[in-house]
């Protein structure tokens, strides 16, 4: 999968060591990255959802970016627990990602600017 180049983007294409590449699932970076409940599968996050349901919180993200992780600390900490799961072995998506520290500019093998190509 590549992104298409459009008005006003830059597409960066790169080659970089693999172990300099942190692979993680799609999905699951997902629920991590927007403060959210990582399951195990979906029973695990039908179960969490229920639970969400019988407190009341219909904005789970606010457990940790808002004050209601101050009442609910069990939650908050069962959400934020879910995020050492990241990277076991398991996967949500067939959809990898690749997560990398830094760009050096000896990496870039070719920009392409709003669909121009620069080598």
């Amino acid at each position: 999968m590549q992104l298409q180049p459009v008005d006003h983007s830059i597409i960066l294409e790169l080659e970089i060591d693999a172990s300099e590449v942190v692979i993680t699932d799609s999905e699951k970076w997902g629920y991590v990255v927007n403060f959210l409940y990582l399951p195990l599968d979906h029973n695990d996050l039908k179960a969490h959802n229920q639970e969400l349901k019988r407190f009341g919180i219909g904005n789970e993200s606010a457990l940790i970016m808002g004050d209601k992780g101050n009442f609910y600390p069990l939650l908050k900490r069962k959400i934020e627990k879910s995020w050492d799961r990241l990277f076991d072995d398991y996967a949500l998506s067939a959809i990898r990602q690749g997560t990398i520290w830094e760009i050096r500019k000896e990496q870039v093998v070719k920009v392409i600017q709003g669909g121009k190509h620069h080598e």
